[in-house]
């Protein structure tokens, strides 16, 4: 997308090369979205358990997703995520030095307000006692061996999911959605409804949207006049 291009002439001018349908489904699904709360995936080794979370944010409204890859890259796969990685806002760090991505990563969020939540099963914290006023991005760790010594220094929480039997810890993607399933509830609790990305990102995500949908999006707009 053009840094100048006028983002509301763009969407009024594919606005009827939508249906009606889908132009509402749109906005319920934007009206529903929040960047307060993201998901962090710390060098994940299978690809089907990164996918899966990936389903899972856009299921919760969550919209962005920070990838940390260090030894293991990421490896989309449309058959696990259902078609839901192109509504989601995935980040990738393939510029910042490698064996630092974590922490630069972090320190990054971090300088934006967020306040970094890792998991980990060695905390006696579980989500009811995580504050929730500003925006939380929540880190899932490796499959083997949890989150980095370096995520655990950075965390501004710790917690962990209750578990009453014999296994110490669920599969990754299923505490990924048990904890985005909780979070958000807490989110609209303490929000108090005012979660919402703002009027800016809708627009770019909503244009985004659409020419992800309308397959001859860009030819349209340059019929129009819009992108050049």
């Amino acid at each position: 997308m053009p840094k100048n291009m006028d983002i509301k002439n763009a969407i009024a001018t594919l606005h009827p090369f939508l249906t009606d349908n889908r132009w509402e489904l749109f906005q319920t699904v934007l009206s529903n979205r929040t960047d307060k709360l993201s998901i962090v995936l710390e060098d994940i080794y299978d690809p089907h358990n990164a996918n899966a979370v990936i389903r899972s944010c856009d299921c919760f409204g969550v919209q962005d997703i920070h990838l940390i890859e260090e030894r293991n890259k990421f490896a989309p796969s449309k058959r696990v995520t259902q078609g839901s990685m192109k509504w989601i806002t995935t980040h990738r760090y393939t510029d910042f030095p490698e064996g630092k991505r974590a922490e630069s990563v972090l320190q990054s969020l971090k300088s934006k307000g967020v306040k970094v939540v890792a998991t980990t099963p060695h905390t006696d914290n579980t989500p009811a006692d995580i504050p929730f006023h500003e925006p939380i991005a929540l880190v899932m760790g490796n499959e083997k061996t949890g989150v980095s010594e370096t995520v655990l220094e950075q965390a501004d929480y710790l917690v962990k999911i209750p578990m009453l039997g014999f296994t110490e810890s669920f599969n990754i993607s299923v505490a990924a959605a048990l904890l985005l399933q909780t979070f958000r509830a807490k989110l609209d609790t303490e929000f108090q409804g005012n979660a919402e990305l703002d009027e800016g990102r809708k627009d770019i995500l909503m244009l985004e949207w659409m020419e992800k949908t309308i397959k001859t999006a860009d030819l349209i707009l340059k019929n129009a006049g819009v992108l050049r």
